[in-house]
């Protein structure tokens, strides 16, 4: 059986009344899942991962007085087992947009996030069109649209 762990950050999440309360039913319910509370920039997980996985929140990484996206892809990064995947799915910014639109409308230019991934050592391995959706207004909030119709990309990028 995997080992699965959920990572959560310490400081923007795990102290809220109430976060953890999901994640860890689900882990006393499953004995290979551990949930750990970590600083992102400055994790170090208690053994190597196969696959961490990110969903709907790369572009708030960039956002917030402490935000190190640099760091953080190269904590991941150094987390992973060699061949490991870092899979990485946000709402897609318009084209060009640039870090703007990581605050203004809570979207990642995908452009952008494959530069500052390859940065850190990850190699593109894989994109998906599944999350796509071309009658999205990409220039907009994501709130605007909604999380479940907003245009969305996948990344698979592998150490």
């Amino acid at each position: 059986m995997a080992l699965v762990m959920a990572a959560v950050p310490t400081a923007a999440q795990a102290a809220r009344p109430g976060v953890l309360d999901g994640l860890n039913a689900l882990a006393a319910a499953n004995p290979n899942i551990q949930v750990v509370t970590v600083e992102y920039a400055t994790m170090a997980l208690p053994e190597k991962a196969d696959l961490c996985w990110t969903t709907e929140n790369y572009h708030d990484f960039h956002n917030g007085p402490t935000a190190d996206i640099a760091a953080l892809n190269k904590a991941v990064f150094n987390n992973l087992k060699p061949g490991g995947i870092f899979y990485v799915e946000d709402h897609n910014a318009a084209d060009g947009a640039g870090l703007e639109a990581t605050s203004k409308f809570h979207r990642m230019d995908v452009a952008v996030a494959k530069s500052e991934l390859i940065a850190a050592g990850f190699k593109l391995d894989g994109e998906g069109d599944l999350l796509r959706n071309p009658a999205d207004n990409r220039a907009g909030s994501n709130s605007e649209s909604g999380h479940f119709v907003s245009d969305r990309f996948m990344l698979r990028m592998k150490r």
